[in-house]
């Protein structure tokens, strides 16, 4: 496969679940957002979005790439939304920009706890894109346990599709 494929392929991936993710967390209030059922140790819907921003900016910093800060738990959700789409622009630019190297699927190497050699720019974003779509059915479960399911009449994605994207990047 040509590189400038395996560059659209792992945008759609970017896109698509950025598209998924963005119908989970429409419509909902403050409350809903720092909602979590009584009794237990479950994140809130607001936790889980900065937990994704996070495990991402983690692996860019992996990369070298230090142009993100961690977002704190002080964060306010629009700030979150902000971000998440920053990032989502920044994978797409640095996928559009790198060398054929980070086109392929390499983890990264350990000796240890020590890094040796990092994963590539591919990888991260596989790696970041189905620990996110974990995440989001989690904020999904949430969404129905508060008897706030996602709109179904501003889907654009199904869970489905967007898992089929990443399965068929893992192809390459």
């Amino acid at each position: 496969m040509k590189s400038q494929e395996i560059r659209q392929q792992i945008v759609e991936i970017i896109t698509g679940l950025r598209t998924y993710g963005h119908w989970m967390l429409e419509d909902l209030t403050r409350e809903e957002i720092l909602w979590k059922p009584e009794n237990t140790s479950a994140r809130t819907i607001q936790s889980y979005i900065r937990h994704i921003i996070n495990a991402e900016i983690f692996w860019l910093k992996h990369l070298g790439d230090e142009t993100y800060s961690y977002e704190s738990k002080t964060s306010e959700f629009q700030k979150l939304l902000e971000t998440y789409t920053q990032l989502a622009n920044h994978f797409i630019t640095n996928i559009q920009n790198c060398d054929e190297s980070q086109l392929k699927f390499h983890t990264p190497k350990y000796e240890g706890e020590e890094l040796k050699t990092p994963g590539t720019m591919s990888w991260v974003v596989l790696r970041t894109s189905l620990h996110a779509i974990h995440h989001f059915g989690q904020i999904a479960a949430l969404r129905y346990s508060m008897e706030k399911p996602p709109n179904k009449e501003n889907q654009k994605i199904t869970w489905g599709e967007a898992m089929d994207i990443v399965v068929k990047a893992m192809l390459l």
